[in-house]
């Protein structure tokens, strides 16, 4: 996972804006004000429309917001071998947004006489969009917290798990920075770093750094997820939600009692004890007074008991920048890989220690290198603070029995597929970097999971004995190799039929080729 080899590398992922701002340079005119570092995604304005019924002028009129969550949903179901039928028709989409850039661009040029603007451009269908080409009838809305957006979208998706309102939910959120004009009031108010980095919890903190990014997640109760055969990659213990009130003085004033408050009420639903966490992945915007009064308040709540083990905290704001209503999932996504890799990866920019805070006498220390997870259960904090007062936060656990598999148990068929041949090299770019990760599943699971997914004209099929034979066939066919030993490419006809696949254990070699050939022919 890219990610996480750039968290454990400490990589910043901060940098100057794309190269003709994706051809609307000329809104971004204002010299010196404009020429502001963030943590920019590449590519955004390339989507494969047909992959999800859209035409091309739909699409050219859909907030890239849309267009994102729609590829990371896909993708997040793609992960754990399900697809939108077998998830289940009730599934709850619940996403975190804020205003978009978007509809400043279509006032600036096509206007909104055409009909697809309406629906390409209203906050709502960021998750109403979703819901509608997956076709799922559950619960479906935006949530807008500001900052905090992601992680009130999680606890409404947990609330409604729990109610037994729906068997499973996607989690979402994105931003984007497709104009200046947020940019610009965050620098005129003095929020931004002038430096363009965040220093969480240091004592140069000088304000924040905006980034883009997507994330979404799949949940379900964990005994459903169980029973269901689903790749478990953490457990969702306690989540809560509450607001600053009047008692903060002014709108935007973070409060110590109210974060208190939530990071004790998620607590106590997690069932978890203070000497339970390990880690915290902080707000941690890099702000003077905010990092302050959030440290202050994570050490009324862990602080106790006296002599208890330290807690290492950090920010995924350092790596890749503020992502205003994704923050929190981004925080997720991290902590989530943390607790699978039995590893906390280092906090970016910290040299000297905010001095207005007592580290000496607290159990928190931030962590500035790679540290191993100590033994015991592995259990988190998650934080993410609206601006305008809302406030969230998360107690999430290494999922059971996380170990990675052992050996590989005899040949396995996995099939790729997707719509084009392009998109199916993607995927087998993607499988790839899962191969390299550290908590790759077995073999098995892979092609178990490969199998579960809809079959698209283009198609890969491959017999392997253990996950480094796939790999290395893999990266045969993504350099251009067309004789690969076991490794079948080809484009289904129109009526493809459904291919049968080999029962017993193990596996007959051959059966498994015949049955990859006629996946591959259709």
């Amino acid at each position: 996972d890219e990610l996480w080899q750039n968290l454990v590398a400490g990589v910043s992922s901060i940098g100057d804006a794309p190269e003709g701002k994706r051809g609307w340079a000329h809104l971004w005119s204002e010299a010196g004000a404009d020429d502001v570092r963030m943590g920019w995604v590449d590519g955004v304005e390339h989507f494969d429309a047909a992959r999800f019924g859209l035409t091309d002028r739909e699409a050219r009129r859909m907030d890239p917001l849309q267009r994102i969550l729609l590829s990371v949903t896909a993708e997040a179901m793609e992960s754990c071998g399900r697809d939108h039928t077998s998830l289940g028709a009730s599934t709850g989409v619940f996403v975190g947004a804020i205003a978009s850039d978007f509809p400043e661009i279509v006032a600036r040029s096509i206007g909104h006489s055409d009909p697809h603007v309406a629906t390409g451009t209203a906050p709502s269908m960021v998750a109403n969009r979703l819901s509608h080409v997956f076709d799922w009838s559950g619960p479906s809305f935006a949530v807008d917290t500001a900052c905090s957006s992601s992680l009130v979208a999680l606890h409404e998706a947990a609330m409604h798990l729990r109610a037994g309102e729906v068997d499973a939910a996607v989690v979402a959120a994105a931003n984007l920075v497709l104009t200046p004009a947020k940019t610009r009031s965050f620098t005129r108010n003095g929020m931004l770093s002038p430096r363009g980095a965040c220093r969480a919890f240091d004592d140069a903190a000088d304000g924040y750094v905006r980034g883009e990014g997507a994330g979404a997640l799949i949940l379900k109760r964990l005994s459903d997820a169980e029973r269901d055969g689903d790749p478990v990659l953490s457990v969702i213990r306690g989540t809560a939600v509450n607001h600053t009130g009047g008692s903060a003085g002014f709108l935007t004033a973070p409060s110590r009692p109210a974060q208190e408050a939530v990071l004790r009420r998620a607590l106590a639903r997690s069932g978890r004890t203070a000497a339970d966490i390990g880690y915290v992945e902080a707000h941690g915007t890099g702000t003077q007074l905010g990092d302050l009064i959030e440290l202050e308040a994570l050490h009324a709540v862990l602080g106790e008991p006296a002599g208890r083990a330290p807690v290492a905290v950090g920010s995924v704001k350092t790596n890749i920048g503020h992502l205003e209503p994704a923050a929190g999932i981004a925080g997720l996504i991290k902590t989530v890989l943390a607790l699978q890799a039995a590893h906390i990866p280092p906090s970016l920019n910290y040299e000297t220690p905010n001095r207005s805070f007592d580290f000496d006498g607290s159990p928190l220390f931030v962590a500035d290198r790679l540290l191993p997870w100590g033994p015991g259960p592995r259990v988190a904090g998650v934080s993410s603070f609206g601006f305008g007062g809302a406030n969230a936060h998360v107690v999430v656990e290494a999922a059971p029995g996380t170990e990675r598999g052992g050996t590989d148990s005899g040949p396995q068929l996995l099939v790729l597929s997707a719509g084009s041949d392009d998109a199916l090299r993607t995927l087998a770019r993607r499988l790839v970097l899962m191969l390299r990760s550290a908590y790759c599943p077995s073999l098995e699971a892979l092609a178990e999971a490969s199998r579960l997914r809809p079959a698209g004209a283009h198609r890969l099929a491959c017999v392997a004995d253990s996950a480094e034979q796939l790999q290395d066939k893999l990266q045969l066919f993504l350099a251009g190799v067309e004789d690969v030993r076991s490794l079948h490419v080809g484009i289904a006809s129109a009526a493809a039929r459904p291919y049968g696949l080999p029962t017993g254990t193990p596996a007959d070699r051959g059966e498994l080729a015949a049955a990859a050939e006629a996946f591959v022919s259709g």
